[in-house]
């Protein structure tokens, strides 16, 4: 599980127990359960690497397909925080301090890869991204 930043921490995306617990329908476009815990699956993780790209994608399909909205919300307020420089700026340095504490996670590189990608695309702190790509480069 990724550390968030603490100040702007999105919280859980899902409450996983009570997803496996809550009984699948297919959606109004005949969207399967299976394919809904698939797509949520695909979005979890692309939310917990900080994918924005690949979220927004997802986040599309699953609103074409009527998934629930309030299963989504989550994965949405991410996606805005991704938005900000605030955000990625606190995200860039909470990972950079848990890829230069310990041998860091592959998940942990791809993670301050796409926050850093994330910066540039917003022109934040050019030197921050610098820094975090150098981190990944070496990591």
């Amino acid at each position: 599980q990724p550390q968030q930043p603490q100040q702007n921490a999105p919280g859980p995306v899902h409450d996983k127990p009570a997803l496996a617990r809550r009984e699948r329908r297919p959606t109004l476009t005949g969207l399967s359960s299976i394919a809904q815990a698939q797509l949520l699956a695909s979005l979890d993780q692309a939310s917990q690497d900080y994918e924005a790209a690949a979220m927004e994608q997802l986040l599309q399909e699953a609103t074409r397909h009527g998934v629930d909205h309030a299963e989504l919300e989550g994965h949405r307020q991410l996606l805005r925080k991704l938005q900000t420089e605030s955000f990625l700026t606190s995200a860039v340095e909470q990972s950079l301090q848990e890829v230069e504490a310990s041998c860091p996670s592959r998940n942990a590189l791809q993670r301050l890869q796409n926050l850093s990608h994330q910066l540039r695309l917003l022109q934040g702190d050019e030197e921050l991204a610098r820094v975090a790509e150098r981190a990944v480069q070496h990591g």
